[in-house]
This record gives structure tokens, C-alpha cells and sequence, in this order.
């Protein structure tokens, strides 16, 4: 297990998690993920991360984790649109939504919530439901 260099609130999370649940590795949903894997697609598209109500650019590190088993990592958002730096992970294995992950007691009643954290690919074009309202708003646009 590392936790050198995440932001402190983090720390106690996952520290609180493992010691709660006497565990050695993290949810399935903590996939290994490289900086570069985060930031582009495998076709080579750019990724942002973005906050839903401001709009702000958010920015997004990797951290390994290394567990006995598997080696996972820690997905870690932050700027001014949040309180706090958070943990995201996919919301669906191989999904593009998003969820914030606050420890698996903490995600059981956010489930209903929405993230505002959405990823935009390339030039505008975004992810989920954001993407689909989008895409229907600038349809029903007339020019």
C-alpha cells in the first residue's frame, strides 16, 4: 500500500477503509491507471475533466497503489469548484461516467446524486448525460 503524496483528506479515507474493513486492496473499481491512460484515449484523444455547475477545468493525478496482489491507483480530483481534492472512479467498469468514491458506506447514499465531475473528449465533446444534453440542446437550437 503507498500514500505518499496524496492530499491528506484522501489519506484518512482510504486509511479509515482499509482499517475498517481490515483489507489489503481497494474496490475492483480502483483499476490500475496510467497518467497518460487518464489524460488520452487509447485512439489518442485528449481527456478534461470538468465540473458540471462552474465548468472549471479540474485537475487530475494518478496515484499507484500497491496492494500484495494487484497493483490499482487512486484517482485524485481537485480545483476551486470542489471543497475538497476527491477520489473518482467509473460510476460502470468500462463506463465513462464518473462517481465520487467517499468509502463504501459514504457511496451508498449518493448514489442518486449526479457527479459534477464529467469527462470532456477531444473538443468539446462530453460524456454521459452531459454529453446527451448537449448534443440535444445545440439540435434544438435554431441558428
Amino acid at each position: 500500500m503507498t500514500l505518499a503524496k496524496l492530499p491528506q483528506n484522501v489519506k484518512n479515507l482510504l486509511k479509515d477503509y482499509i482499517g475498517e474493513f481490515r483489507l489489503q486492496e481497494l474496490p475492483a473499481s480502483f483499476t490500475q491507471r496510467t497518467h497518460t491512460g487518464l489524460h488520452f484515449t487509447t485512439q489518442g484523444v485528449p481527456i478534461k475533466y470538468k465540473h458540471r455547475d462552474t465548468g472549471e477545468t479540474l485537475k487530475v493525478d494518478t496515484y499507484p497503489w500497491k496492494s500484495a496482489h494487484k497493483q490499482q491507483s487512486v484517482v485524485v480530483a481537485s480545483g476551486r469548484s470542489l471543497q475538497e481534492p476527491v477520489i473518482i472512479v467509473p460510476a460502470q467498469r468500462g463506463g465513462t461516467e464518473l462517481k465520487i468514491w467517499k468509502g463504501e458506506k459514504g457511496n451508498i447514499d449518493d448514489d442518486d446524486v449526479p457527479c459534477p465531475i464529467y469527462k470532456e473528449f477531444g473538443r468539446g465533446r462530453f460524456s454521459g448525460l452531459a454529453g446527451m444534453i448537449a448534443v440535444i440542446s445545440t439540435q434544438l437550437t435554431p441558428n
